[in-house]
């Protein structure tokens, strides 16, 4: 019985995933944090590579979570959206629930993808 096994394996999609590295949050009306008005936040997780995440989980210490999956740390979630949109983190957690939830699922899949 012979194997055939090749250098280079070919790799196909399996489907077409849209691009989700960009992103743009809407305020319903502008948001104020620290006297700067927003009425919209930017996210380009493109910016984000290896070594920024593992820099964010090690700023944040999270290597001693309790759960194997770091993506699903609202924290790190977070910390990626403040990097993606260039904003501080403090942004980020003082945002109202509805648009914090929002930025912190797109992080979620950001992570997970």
């Amino acid at each position: 019985m012979t194997t055939n096994i090749t250098k280079e394996a070919e790799l196909k999609p399996v489907k077409k995933v849209e691009d989700t590295s960009q992103y743009t949050l809407k305020f319903d009306k502008p948001w104020d944090f620290e006297g700067e008005k927003y009425t919209e936040l930017k996210f380009d997780f493109n910016k984000i590579n290896g070594r920024k995440l593992i820099a964010l989980t090690k700023r944040l210490d999270l290597n001693d979570m309790k759960t194997p999956v770091k993506a699903i740390s609202m924290e790190l979630q977070a910390a990626v959206c403040a990097e993606a949109a260039g904003v501080p983190m403090e942004l980020i957690l003082e945002l109202p629930g509805n648009y914090f939830s929002k930025v912190t699922v797109m992080a979620q899949n950001f992570l997970l993808l």
